[in-house]
């Protein structure tokens, strides 16, 4: 197990008070008061949290080193995927795809569970009393994102008009024209990212092409698999000093938000066939036979 801070520990680390600490958990839906302790709820393993037990303390609970609590406030009025669906003119089902599209929720039996990303956008886990089914609910902000209002537009026809004017639109890809046809009639950049496309459609695995990531910068990622949430970037070995730069910029992007990145490279190119299921084990996609 990863080292993970008791509570008290936690508010000692982030130069708060144990109590106040506490008090903040149990707002936001972490932990709840059962008899003379805490009882960790399943929106508080969403987010790291897990009970340890020593011979000398007994069973407590302990978190990440690097948990921090959602930036919105707790008390503050929240919203349910029908209530946002009501505000859309979409069903609550369509709302909750639209996020896990996205990468702020992810499918748990009935459920949603909250994402760290989904917890950057001011989500927050809770649980249906009766039916212990997790739910996600959204800071009022969710109304005026533009990457969600984006991808509504996107799935109500309303974007056929709508180009990017995104300054940190890679070099690359003012260069050069998406002239390279691919096998299910997608056109890219190069021949690496058509052997990419090719290889994801021979696969059967759900693709998209130059997917914007799912965050408040203008930011496109080479492909986006819905399956894993996964982002794919093809670098190759030798890019200039401005390539370069991108590339770092990118990479620490992907990293912020804790996406699911596969980085592919000119050797990986060649050997698709035996990389690419080893890669995507990792964010638990199997290939059928």
């Amino acid at each position: 197990m990863d080292k993970k801070l008791s509570t008290s520990k936690l508010a000692q680390a982030q130069d708060i008070k144990s109590g106040e600490l506490f008090k903040q958990l149990e707002s936001f839906g972490y932990i709840k008061k059962q008899d003379e302790g805490w009882q960790l709820t399943q929106a508080g393993v969403s987010v790291g949290g897990e009970y340890i037990t020593s011979t000398k303390f007994g069973q407590y609970i302990v978190w990440p080193t690097d948990f921090a609590l959602p930036r919105f406030d707790a008390k503050s009025e929240k919203h349910t995927a029908s209530q946002i669906g009501e505000r859309f003119d979409l069903p609550s089902q369509k709302i909750n795809q639209l996020f896990a599209e996205l990468g702020w929720i992810t499918k748990h039996g009935k459920g949603w569970h909250l994402t760290h990303l989904g917890q950057h956008f001011g989500g927050l886990q809770r649980e249906n009393s009766q039916s212990d089914i997790a739910f996600v609910v959204w800071d009022a902000a969710i109304f005026s994102n533009k990457r969600l209002r984006n991808s509504i537009n996107e799935v109500q026809g309303n974007n056929t008009n709508h180009s990017s004017t995104d300054k940190s639109y890679s070099s690359f890809r003012q260069k050069f024209e998406a002239k390279y046809r691919t096998a299910d009639g997608h056109y890219v950049r190069s021949k690496q990212e058509m052997l990419i496309d090719n290889w994801l459609y021979m696969t059967g695995l759900v693709h998209a092409y130059e997917r914007k990531l799912p965050i408040e910068q203008e930011v496109y990622s080479d492909f986006y698999l819905p399956k894993g949430q996964i982002y794919i970037e093809f670098f190759a070995h030798e890019l200039d000093a401005e390539q370069e730069k991108e590339k770092q910029s990118k990479l620490a992007l992907y990293q912020q938000f804790g996406l699911h990145l596969i980085e592919l490279n000119d050797s990986d190119i060649e050997n698709l066939d035996s990389v690419m299921p080893k890669y995507l084990r990792q964010f638990d996609v199997t290939l059928g036979k």
